[in-house]
């Protein structure tokens, strides 16, 4: 294979569009094989097996076929820190759960005073638990 070398604004823009179908191809199968732990948008199961192989088949060909592309056309990669994305991840969930508190929601009107305690409580113990798997994360 004779790699090409285009203009450095089309390889980002290109890659950007590939890096989005690999992402969506990776997701697709695994939606397809691996089971929903979803908590409230559950997935429902409505392929049947012997679909769900032959589509998962498609999609790895397909990914293959983007592996080759982007080397044609010298399509530069990122290596990213697991670490980092966990980490960054980890935060993410620190700030969302800091505005799930009841005095955050005052913009969505009154919180239920007879909720407010126990849902505080609840939200605190997610928080820690948050925070307590961050910590250890950070410290190994």
């Amino acid at each position: 294979m004779n790699p090409q070398k285009m203009s450095e604004t089309h390889q980002r823009v290109i890659t950007s569009r590939v890096h989005l179908m690999e992402k969506n191809i990776i997701e697709m199968v695994q939606l397809l094989n691996e089971p929903d732990k979803s908590v409230l948008n559950r997935v429902e199961q409505n392929i049947d097996e012997k679909s769900i192989d032959e589509i998962t088949e498609k999609l790895e060909a397909l990914m293959e076929n983007l592996e080759n592309f982007s080397g044609k056309y010298r399509l530069p990669g990122k290596t990213r820190s697991q670490k980092r994305l966990v980490s960054a991840r980890l935060n993410t969930l620190l700030n969302i759960i800091m505005d799930m508190y009841s005095r955050k929601l005052s913009g969505f009107g009154t919180f239920n005073a007879d909720l407010e305690e126990s849902y505080n409580d609840d939200i605190r113990k997610l928080e820690n638990e948050i925070d307590e798997l961050y910590q250890f994360f950070l410290n190994n």
